[in-house]
């Protein structure tokens, strides 16, 4: 059973690792595993479990390995590292991990992963090569690689996780067509939608060396808008609160291992060292959020 996270990165890294594994695929809809989406895992009972660009809580973890032989492909934070845990911080991409370890050739889908991880960022990076192959030969400009990406992350924003689980098959038959991609009629419907919730909750104050952005919706826009922030403020911390689904997202210049190991000990969060997301409890948000403004400010 591939299990694998809903955005670019894991969807193209589901789909890379479908050119070695045929098994099933499974997507939870959150940071961890309900009992529900524990029952089906363990009624489906696999030979191996393959955990891929999702850092799920250690209880998880501990919960997988205690039903099936269970191997990982990330670039999130992750304190413990075993054998059978394939884990780079540094990489762009869990899809170029994956790519390395099984010494893959796609390179359309690699190069999605990390453009849909780093955007622009990409280019400054020791990877810019592979992004400029993949533009080359398939006659693609970087924009449209990284609208893609945006059409590829659009399902899981409105929350169409059926959808999600489709785009595996879809960008896996589609390896080698962007245009397929690109042009896609409900993808592109999608994007319009997410666009527009995004404007209207884009209202943000700036604290000091923070740029605060409260919004109320059911979209998973709360990464984006925190993105779309910090490419305006990137000398500023920059926290995003949706009291709506519970959540508070952070990005920042800083490396905020101390907020993820700190979250952790009592919410569910996750990261990689320049962004935190946290799901808590309503009544705890406020007293949070200021501790989290405390943190940024003395470490």
């Amino acid at each position: 059973m591939i299990i694998h996270h809903w955005d670019t990165d894991g969807i193209c890294s589901a789909a890379l690792l479908k050119t070695v594994k045929r098994d099933e695929l499974f997507v939870p809809e959150n940071f961890f595993l309900t009992e529900e989406e524990k029952n089906y895992i363990e009624k489906r009972n696999p030979e191996w479990i393959y955990l891929v660009d999702i850092a799920l809580p250690e209880k998880d973890i501990n919960f997988l390995e205690s039903i099936s032989d269970l191997c990982i492909f990330d670039h999130h934070r992750r304190k413990e590292k075993k054998k059978s845990f394939y884990i780079d911080e540094n990489s762009p991409s869990t899809t170029f991990i994956i790519k390395n370890h099984y010494r893959l050739k796609e390179d359309l889908l690699t190069v999605l992963g990390a453009v849909g991880d780093k955007e622009e960022k990409i280019l400054e990076t020791e990877y810019r090569n592979d992004v400029e192959k993949v533009m080359k030969r398939y006659d693609i400009e970087f924009e449209q690689l990284l609208k893609i990406t945006k059409l590829l992350d659009s399902n899981y924003i409105i929350n169409d996780f059926k959808a999600v689980k489709e785009s595996v098959d879809f960008v896996f038959r589609n390896k080698n067509n962007p245009e397929a991609i690109l042009y896609n009629k409900k993808l592109n419907e999608n994007l319009k939608k997410i666009e527009e919730e995004i404007k209207s909750n884009l209202n943000y104050n700036i604290e000091k060396n923070f740029v605060l952005c409260e919004i109320n919706t059911e979209y998973r826009i709360i990464s984006r808008i925190a993105r779309i922030l910090f490419k305006e403020y990137s000398d500023k911390n920059i926290l995003v609160i949706n009291r709506k689904t519970r959540n508070i997202y952070v990005r920042s210049k800083k490396d905020l291992s101390f907020l993820i190991e700190d979250a952790k000990k009592n919410y569910y969060a996750g990261g990689k060292k320049d962004v935190c997301g946290i799901i808590l409890p309503e009544r705890e948000m406020d007293s949070y959020i200021e501790k989290i403004k405390y943190m940024m400010e003395v470490i």
